[in-house]
Formats: structure tokens, C-alpha cells, sequence
């Protein structure tokens, strides 16, 4: 049975139509029940198959994968949709719907205009596992626009996403367990690791400077400060005298202002700073609330790997 170039590998007791167009066309469909395979030694592809109207090509097995692919050099499957159909489908009822397996280059590469790849699933929809010690397990590019974004299915929002430049937008609340770092630039031309401020309690600050005339002065809030803090809680001032005095207090603090006097009927002239810490207006946290949020990220986590060709 003479052939141009064709390989095709039918898992036993699979029922598979394939409509080939690099056969002669008294082969042009096969129907096969038991394992059938062409060979060819070309360097072009070994199987085309095209349909106007349908699919290309189906693939059923009732209890095994529906298509095996190999490659030594380039790649195994590529799959093209005309027009608003999928280059790729895959539907498991308890297994993978697509698996993609490489011993040294990608597993699984999607081009699109669009949607690169696109998955629906009860369960996990993306799964991606390295099984080396280098390399990563997902690597998303992109020319400028957003790498990576999230919605929720359920409101129908975007819950957070990641820009080319790497700057993250998230809706809800970020968590960890180490210590919070920024990187730091310094005027030497170096950088350092600063470390975030822990605080007990959600907090919302602001600083400034003012005069002290006669022993006292009135500070009023900025007004866009006055507006983010909570007005039914009482905020604490912090004062900073740059001179000599008897000391400072503050009185009659309130959600326009506060005022600071110096101590024992003081009259001195001076500049002071002041740091103001309130609670925030959109915040009901409770103090130091107990937490089991990172009890879920260890253990019991399925490793799910495609079988090797």
C-alpha cells in the first residue's frame, strides 16, 4: 500500500476516521479497529488532514488517550482553525482534557489573535508542573500589554492583574507569612532591602509641620486626610519640638484639626512636627486577629503529569 507521507498511530480497539489528503484517494478515508499505522521518511508533515466544514480530525478512546503524538525534532502536533474554530480540543471525563509532555523544550505552546489557550473545568483549569529543578513551570510574555489577569466568573470582574512592566492591581486582600521587603534605590547608585512596617492594627498616617506662636497653635487635618480616617475613632498625635521648650501637649482633637499648647503656660515661638496615626475609614479589621489563612498551601497537593510518549 504505497504512501507520499503518513504516519498515523490508532490506539487498539479505537474507532478513528481520518480523511488524509496526502493518500491516494481511494485511501482518502480510513476507518480503522485495530492498530493501524503509515511510515513515511520525509521531512515535511507526515499527516494532513482537512475539513471545510468539521473537524479535521477526531480522535475517541473509551478508557485510553485519544491522540499519542511523538516528535524527535520539532513538533508533534500542530493544528490550525481557519476561521472562529479552536486549533485544539480537549474534553476527559476524569482525565486530561490536553497534556503536553517534553523532555527538554515546551510542553505545550499556544498561538492566538486572541486567546492562546483557553480552558474550561469543574476543578483546576490550568495545571502546570515542572518536574526539573531549574526552568519555570509557567512563563507568560508580553509585548507591552497585560501578562497575566484574573476575573471572577461569578460577579463578572476583574479580580487583579499584572502589566508588562510588572506593576500588580489586586482587588482583594495580599497575604504572606515572611516578612514584607522593598527594594530600595539609594543615591549611590545601589540598592537595598527595606523592610515593611508591622503594625497591630490597620492604621492610616499623615505628617506635617507647623508654627507654635505664643505657646500654641491650631493644626487643621488636610482635608483629603480627614476624609480616608475613620471619625468615630480618636487618632493619636505624635509631636516633634525643634527648640527649646517646656514642653508640648495636645487638646481639643477632633475630625477637623487639633490644637498643641507648651506645657505650664509656656510662650515660646518655635516650629514642631506632628505624626498623626488614625484608623482608616474603609477598615473593620480586628486587632491582631487570629489567622489559619496559610494552612492550605501545604500538603495534599495532586501531582498530575501526562504520560511520557
Amino acid at each position: 500500500m504505497p504512501v507520499s507521507r503518513s504516519v498515523v498511530a490508532l490506539s487498539a480497539g479505537a474507532l478513528a476516521v481520518v480523511s488524509v489528503l496526502s493518500l491516494r484517494p481511494s485511501l482518502a478515508g480510513v476507518i480503522a479497529q485495530a492498530t493501524t499505522t503509515y511510515k513515511c521518511t520525509t521531512s515535511n508533515t507526515c499527516v494532513t488532514a482537512t475539513n471545510t466544514k468539521g473537524p479535521a480530525l477526531s480522535a475517541t478512546s473509551g478508557s485510553n488517550t485519544g491522540v499519542v503524538a511523538n516528535s524527535t525534532n520539532g513538533n508533534a502536533i500542530v493544528a490550525t482553525a481557519a476561521s472562529s474554530g479552536n486549533g485544539v480540543e480537549g474534553f476527559s471525563i476524569s482525565g486530561n482534557g490536553v497534556g503536553g509532555y517534553s523532555s527538554s523544550g515546551a510542553g505545550l505552546i499556544s498561538q492566538s489573535g486572541n486567546f492562546g489557550l483557553l480552558t474550561f473545568a469543574a476543578g483546576t483549569a490550568i495545571y502546570a508542573d515542572n518536574t526539573s529543578t531549574t526552568g519555570s513551570a509557567i512563563i507568560a510574555v508580553s509585548n507591552g500589554g497585560i501578562i497575566y489577569t484574573g476575573s471572577n466568573a461569578a460577579t463578572n470582574q476583574q479580580v487583579f492583574s499584572i502589566d508588562a512592566s510588572g506593576n500588580e492591581i489586586l482587588a482583594g486582600t495580599l497575604m504572606q507569612s515572611s516578612q514584607p521587603t522593598i527594594r530600595t534605590a539609594t543615591s549611590v547608585k545601589k540598592t537595598v532591602m527595606a523592610y515593611g512596617a508591622r503594625t497591630s492594627s490597620p492604621t492610616l498616617e499623615d505628617f506635617g509641620s507647623a508654627q507654635l506662636t505664643n505657646g500654641q497653635a491650631y493644626v487643621p487635618l488636610e482635608s483629603t486626610f480627614a476624609t480616608t480616617i475613620d471619625p468615630r475613632a480618636k487618632y493619636m498625635v505624635f509631636l516633634s519640638p525643634q527648640g527649646d521648650n517646656r514642653g508640648l501637649y495636645v487638646t481639643q482633637i477632633s475630625g477637623r484639626g487639633f490644637a498643641v499648647h507648651e506645657s505650664n503656660a509656656g510662650h515660646s515661638t518655635i516650629a514642631f512636627d506632628y505624626r498623626i496615626v488614625a484608623k482608616p475609614y474603609d477598615s473593620n479589621a480586628a486587632r491582631l486577629a487570629p489567622t489559619t489563612a496559610f494552612s492550605g498551601l501545604t500538603g495534599n497537593v495532586p501531582i498530575l503529569r501526562p504520560s511520557k510518549p
